[in-house]
């Protein structure tokens, strides 16, 4: 048994065995789409090999009982070859022989057929630098000729993993089978019930996502996903997609029945008010309970795992006022900073309490007139005056609420006055 390789790495197209009355042994013929080679099957020898230039090869054909052959080839023209070693000529093509003959005489066979060319970086990276120069390698134009079999051992030396690539190889092709192999989504929207092929695709793609982060964990069941792809190929549900008497009426009374108010879903409050506490802030938190539930680790062995309560944050005052009236600040924090302001000096709500003045969203803004010194020196002997011309309850130790007037006079005609009003 003898192995022959076209050392081009493609998939061999044809093997045809070709004899005609002058030969004595028949002949073995393998074409791929680079080249087309002639063995000896005995002696496992090349005879000779054609490489046509106008294109690759996709098919051959030999003229019965001669050595004329067609080659097919991905252009307008079909190339003839004529090989005299291999047969005559038609009777139908006579001149063909008298062109040749000179040329059969004259014909020596390939010594490069079971060769292979290497450049000098080829050779650094095969280490066989050292065989420049001797008779394995044979200088040819840029490089050298080195017997293939002798290729191929040094080949398998320098690469003890080939067998691995070629493992990851076929793991990898059997995984793209398998991609190729799944319900494609399709690209383009059926033009029925739309809305309702785009939300199934967004949910399946939500889920895959979901999976490929969480690959450890059991993919979920079809009944906790919904609707799948599945449904544009199967035959109880395309319909839905394709015939117009099964399209979605949103204005229905049905439909509005079960699906109430669908475009008027407004973001949580919560969510836009609130942030939620990291793991690293709760787990700040729970230090003070994880210690004092450490004597009591035999105890909760046997307890069940409960879901630990989520802890939110308010994000400033202005989100906290705005969750207190129920109102929502996407719209006005989408507005430009020039229309906010203008907003603020149109609609100022003020507060007589404390001149402060409520602009929207929770802003503030007070005004005030600066003081010159003079006043506040003038403020200040207005003052001194009040302070000198009263004389102080404290140092007397007396109560505010006894009626003394500050002198021995006032305090008798005090209690004068009140005596005559006594008696009246």
């Amino acid at each position: 048994m003898r192995v022959k390789d076209h050392m081009y790495g493609s998939a061999i197209l044809d093997i045809k065995w070709h004899r005609t009355l002058n030969s004595e042994r028949q002949k073995l013929m393998t074409t791929d789409k680079h080249v087309v080679r002639i063995w000896d099957p005995e002696t496992g020898d090349g005879m000779t090999s054609i490489e046509p230039t106008g294109g690759t090869i996709n098919d051959i054909c030999v003229f019965s009982n001669s050595g004329l052959m067609f080659l097919a080839l991905d252009c307008c023209q079909i190339p003839s070859y004529f090989i005299p070693s291999l047969g005559p000529a038609p009777k139908w093509l006579p001149s063909i022989e008298n062109l040749t003959e000179e040329m059969e005489e004259d014909a020596q066979t390939t010594i490069y057929d079971n060769f292979k060319f290497l450049t000098k970086e080829d050779l650094e990276k095969l280490n066989l630098t050292s065989l420049i120069g001797t008779n394995l390698l044979r200088a040819s134009m840029h490089g050298f000729f080195i017997d293939y079999k002798l290729y191929k051992k040094a080949k398998q030396y320098m690469e003890p993993f080939e067998y691995e690539t070629y493992r990851e190889q076929q793991t990898q092709k059997k995984l793209e089978e398998q991609f190729v192999s799944r319900i494609t989504v399709p690209k383009k929207l059926p033009k029925v019930n739309r809305k309702l092929a785009a939300s199934v695709i967004e949910k399946e793609a939500e889920i895959e996502q979901i999976e490929a982060d969480k690959n450890e964990t059991k993919k979920a069941s079809r009944k906790k996903k919904g609707l799948g792809p599945e449904i544009f190929e199967d035959e109880r549900f395309k319909a839905l997609f394709e015939d117009k008497d099964f399209e979605i009426d949103e204005n229905s009374a049905e439909y509005l029945a079960l699906h109430p108010m669908p475009s008027m879903k407004q973001p949580s409050l919560v969510a836009e008010h609130f942030e939620l506490l990291t793991e690293d802030e709760d787990q700040s938190l729970s230090d003070s309970d994880n210690s004092a539930a450490s004597g009591d680790e035999h105890s909760n062995e046997n307890t069940k795992f409960k879901k630990k309560p989520r802890l939110y944050e308010v994000k400033d005052e202005r989100h906290a006022e705005a969750f207190w009236n129920r109102e929502s600040l996407a719209d006005e924090d989408s507005l430009p900073l020039g229309e906010r302001a203008a907003a603020l000096g149109d609609n100022p709500q003020t507060s007589a309490r404390n001149n402060i003045k409520f602009g929207p969203g929770g802003s503030r803004e007070i005004s005030f007139n600066t003081r010159s010194s003079a006043i506040y020196k003038e403020d200040g002997d207005d003052k001194d005056v009040q302070r000198e011309k009263r004389r102080g309850i404290q140092s007397l130790g007396l109560k505010s609420g006894s009626g003394f007037r500050g002198n021995r006079g006032g305090g008798r005609r005090g209690r004068g006055r009140g005596r005559r009003g006594g008696r009246r």
